[in-house]
């Protein structure tokens, strides 16, 4: 049995619950307390308890488990010809004064969105001059749902614009690949793992 001590918010518990899907399928083991989530679907199959108990503690944000995601049975997303921007501030915002700055200056997302006029926007701080400078500046519209429903819509976007986090790369790792667009690490202090730029996304 697998068992996942979950930490984190959405993005993180996802994360988490991947690579328990993982193991749980590479040693036949079912996983006592999967995520509901559409976005990898889960259904416990295997019929024999093997009495090995398995206790996931931690992020597991490296390019070796995510190289174990390519098999997983992630929700198919749709393609849609838009440009989607994730500017996280919230908690970044919080903590800028204690840690430097975590979060993307306004001029990066100017820079990452570049030609492009329209499309959409999320975020954990919609109101944030940042954001309200994005939306007027390109003409594009807020998007506010629920934190999967936020990622499926995202991703399924032909240009994306991603912030730090798991969040963020959630966007960027599901749908289409050809045009990812997010921060160069090397330029802002880094608190996850390393698993920003995946193979193909453009550093800005």
């Amino acid at each position: 049995m697998v068992t996942i001590n979950y930490e984190g918010r959405f993005g993180n518990n996802l994360f988490q619950f991947a690579t328990a899907k993982v193991i749980s399928d590479k040693m036949g083991l079912n996983i006592s307390n999967p995520f509901d989530t559409k976005i990898l679907p889960h259904k416990n199959s295997w019929p024999v308890d093997t009495g090995d108990d398995i206790h996931l503690n931690g992020f597991f944000q490296t390019q070796e488990v995510v190289d174990s995601f390519s098999n997983l049975p992630f929700i198919e997303i749709e393609n849609r010809e838009e440009t989607f921007v994730h500017v996280r501030l919230g908690d970044l915002l919080e903590s800028h004064s204690k840690s430097g700055n975590r979060f993307m200056e306004q001029n990066y997302y100017e820079r990452a969105i570049g030609g492009s006029i329209g499309g959409y926007i999320g975020s954990d701080s919609p109101d944030h001059p940042i954001v309200q400078t994005l939306i007027k500046k390109y003409n594009l519209k807020l998007f506010n749902d629920t934190p999967e429903n936020t990622i499926i819509f995202a991703a399924s976007c032909s240009k994306k614009v991603l912030s730090l986090g798991t969040f963020s790369w959630w966007i960027g790792y599901l749908g289409n690949q050809a045009n990812v667009i997010c921060p160069d690490f090397q330029k802002y202090p880094v608190w996850h793992g390393s698993i920003f730029p995946q193979q193909g996304w453009n550093l800005c």
